[in-house]
């Protein structure tokens, strides 16, 4: 999907479903590729040098090996792609991620291959709050996220040398409760031109939304219901839906939202498709 904003257009590639898979790739308009979580490892993710993982669970981070595989073979025929990606992760996943990828590689030329620089360079450890230099003029902040494991979401910002200025891009939330926007600390996201924000329900019934809530996640009513987080956002963009979402639901849901809210509103498009027994249109 293409999002236009004030400072540039951008595209997502992206591919997710609540507890099966999510990878959602950003082509900015210098024509990079990055991704956030490695769920699943998407075509198009394999041109992404730079991987952004919110959490441990496995629908956002186990096709990490995947994608480190299909790299290296594609590296052999001297593709575009030969480069090892640099995959940003908290200190709570440092220790998983590592022995999960050590095991992933069975085979032993690829592990001989892979598994000594990947040790070296392939895990970059980000602490909350910190702002980190991924590339050029591009730098990424890790924020809170509150899920039923440690979470932590993503804020990438360009930096414009002749203004001395750090501009916000997209942020992305992994998953967790509507309580990140409304922490003190996460303040700035009510800014950021592109919000990507995981839904996991639409189910307008008091059972759903609380079992929703119980296992960390945000329900579209909470979205409507703190609608004053978002006014100076300009793009939402929700992924996480569920496998089996209904059309009267999203149907309902976006008859009960402001105006001004619904218009910024997109949901997953690879999600959508995937779904071909309904016709959300919106």
């Amino acid at each position: 999907m293409e999002l236009k904003t004030k400072n540039g257009t951008y595209i997502l590639h992206d591919w997710s479903l609540a507890g099966l898979e999510t990878c959602i790739v950003l082509q900015t308009d210098d024509n990079d590729f990055w991704a956030f979580d490695i769920g699943i490892s998407t075509p198009i993710s394999l041109r992404c040098n730079h991987v952004f993982i919110s959490h441990g669970h496995p629908d956002h981070l186990a096709s990490i090996t995947n994608h480190l595989a299909k790299r290296h073979v594609l590296g052999k025929t001297k593709h575009a792609y030969a480069r090892l990606s640099k995959y940003y992760i908290h200190d709570f996943l440092k220790e998983g991620v590592m022995k999960y990828v050590t095991e992933g590689m069975t085979n032993g030329c690829l592990h001989n291959a892979i598994m000594p620089k990947f040790q070296d360079e392939g895990l970059v450890t980000i602490n909350l709050g910190e702002r980190h230099n991924f590339t050029r003029n591009w730098f990424v902040t890790s924020f809170e996220c509150f899920h039923t494991i440690p979470c932590r979401g993503f804020i990438l910002e360009k930096y414009v040398q002749d203004e001395n200025k750090f501009f916000p891009v997209v942020a992305y939330t992994g998953d967790t409760t509507i309580d990140f926007i409304k922490a003190e600390n996460n303040s700035f996201l009510q800014n950021v031109p592109i919000l990507i924000l995981e839904v996991s329900s639409f189910q307008n019934t008091r059972e759903a939304i609380d079992f929703c809530h119980r296992k960390g996640h945000t329900h579209i009513n909470d979205i409507i219901d703190n609608s004053e987080y978002f006014e100076d956002v300009e793009h939402i963009v929700i992924f996480h839906i569920p496998l089996f979402l209904k059309k009267d639901e999203v149907q309902d849901s976006f008859s009960r939202m402001p105006p001004t809210l619904k218009q910024k509103i997109q949901i997953c498009r690879s999600a959508l498709n995937y779904h071909k027994q309904f016709e959300i249109g919106i």
